[in-house]
C-alpha cells in the first residue's frame, strides 16, 4: 500500500543557483528595488530643491543689494524684507534681514531695527549668524539708550560665538 501524498508536507522548490533563487524571489526583489529607487529619488529631490531655494535666495539678495547700492533705499528695503521673509532659513535670507536692520539703523528707525532683528534672531538662535545678529541687536538697543538690554545682547553674542577666546 502506498502512503497518501496528503500526509507529507509540501516542499518549496529549492534554489540551486542564483538565477533559480532570483526566479523564486523575483517579486520580493522587485519590491525592494522599487523601495530603494523611490528613497533615492526622494533624497535627490529634497537636496535639489534645497539647492534651488538657496540659489533663488542668493539671486534675489543680489538684486536687493543692487537697489541699495544705487541709492533706492525704499525699493531695497522692500526687496530685502521679501528675501528675509521668504527665505529665513538660508544664509541669503539672514543676510537680507541683517542688511534691512542696518538700513533702518542708518535711517534712525532703531525700534524697527530691533523688531526686525528679534524676529530674525528667533528663527536663527544657533549657527553662524547668531553672533552677528545678537551684536547688531545690541547696537540697536544701544542707539535706543537701553544699555542694559544692549549689554544682555552683547553677552548672548559672546556666548553664541564659535570663535576661540
Amino acid at each position: 500500500m502506498t502512503t497518501p501524498m496528503m500526509d507529507r508536507p509540501i516542499e518549496q522548490p529549492k534554489a540551486e543557483s542564483f538565477l533559480d533563487w532570483f526566479r523564486i524571489n523575483s517579486r520580493i526583489v522587485t519590491i525592494a528595488v522599487a523601495v530603494v529607487a523611490a528613497a533615492a529619488f526622494g533624497f535627490w529631490f529634497y537636496n535639489r530643491s534645497a539647492v534651488l531655494k538657496a540659489e533663488n535666495a542668493d539671486r534675489k539678495l543680489l538684486s536687493a543689494k543692487q537697489s541699495l547700492s544705487s541709492g533706492n533705499v525704499p525699493l531695497a528695503q522692500s526687496d530685502l524684507k521679501k528675501v528675509a521673509d521668504q527665505y529665513p532659513s538660508t544664509s541669503a535670507g539672514v543676510e537680507a534681514g541683517m542688511l534691512l536692520a542696518q538700513t533702518k539703523l542708518e535711517q534712525g528707525d532703531y525700534q524697527g531695527a530691533v523688531r526686525a532683528l528679534k524676529d530674525l534672531a528667533a528663527k536663527n538662535e544657533a549657527g553662524p549668524y547668531a553672533t552677528p545678529l545678537r551684536a547688531l541687536m545690541g547696537d540697536a538697543y544701544s542707539q535706543l539708550g537701553k544699555y542694559a538690554e544692549a549689554a544682555a545682547e552683547y553677552g548672548r553674542a559672546a556666548l553664541a560665538t564659535q570663535a576661540p577666546n
